[in-house]
């Protein structure tokens, strides 16, 4: 990791550097996550550890107020995958969705003010992959469909033709076949199994990729990606990125 070391984000006890550096005690990775101040990461046994800022228990170690400088293992519980929020923490196990940290004001996520590991919704049993930002989350579901629940203002949650909010998982209109799910502020970004991506919510900067700034409440196609194999928006306001499948990015 590099970057801002401040609340001990980096994971290597480094102050702020702009060159990478191996985080602390951690091998055999899958994957990893990095939040508002805090990062996590799952190994191959499914192990899930998290570091950095942690006062509202995002980390999952059991207190609100010290930071972690190196990661810390979550005791007795195993993942498949992580997404860290602004505060809080998603993962994905055995198909189910369970979080932990606080999202003041945004109850709808299943998470209220500082909530340990807890299961967010009964209704999701078969996610693989879970993509978590400031107001909503989407669950990628086993068979390529695509659930959202929380603030949905500005079409992010993509289930209606309007600024629909739900409160418990509801499914993407016209996502079937999607293979990975995005998310940030207040737009998501779905890539589908043919290698084209689509994006709702949001457009004022035209984070949707669709040639105008114009709000979609509903999945749209983005212009000239047909063969993605990996998407990401980044932590600022609607910057997306594609990899496509001879290595460059868009």
């Amino acid at each position: 990791c590099f970057g801002d070391e401040s609340n001990s984000y980096l994971g290597d006890g480094r102050a702020v550097s702009g060159v990478p550096g191996s985080v602390k005690n951690l091998s055999s990775r899958t994957s990893a996550t990095a939040g508002d101040y805090h990062s996590c990461s799952v190994g191959s046994g499914g192990d899930v550890h998290c570091w950095g800022k942690n006062d509202a228990g995002q980390l999952g170690a059991g207190d609100l107020v010290t930071p972690r400088s190196e990661p810390n293992s979550i005791s007795s519980f195993s993942a498949s995958d992580v997404s860290a929020g602004n505060g809080y923490t998603c993962a994905v196990s055995s198909g189910n969705v369970y979080c932990w940290g606080e999202l003041q004001g945004f109850p709808s996520l299943g998470i209220d003010e500082y909530t340990t590991l807890s299961n967010t919704t009964a209704e999701i049993t078969s996610a693989t992959h879970y993509s978590t930002d400031i107001e909503h989350g989407c669950a990628l579901i086993s068979g390529g469909t695509l659930k959202c629940w929380g603030y949905g203002g500005n079409g992010q949650l993509g289930i209606a033709s309007y600024g629909k909010s739900s409160s418990s998982p509801e499914s993407v209109i016209g996502i079937t076949n999607t293979t990975q799910v995005s998310t940030q502020g207040q737009t998501t970004c779905s890539l589908l199994d043919n290698g084209t991506v689509m994006c709702w919510g949001a457009n004022e900067a035209g984070g949707l990729g669709i040639g105008s700034t114009t709000r979609k409440y509903t999945p749209v196609s983005v212009s000239g990606i047909s063969t993605a194999t990996q998407i990401s928006f980044g932590r600022s306001y609607q910057v997306f990125c594609a990899v496509l499948s001879g290595g460059s990015i868009k």
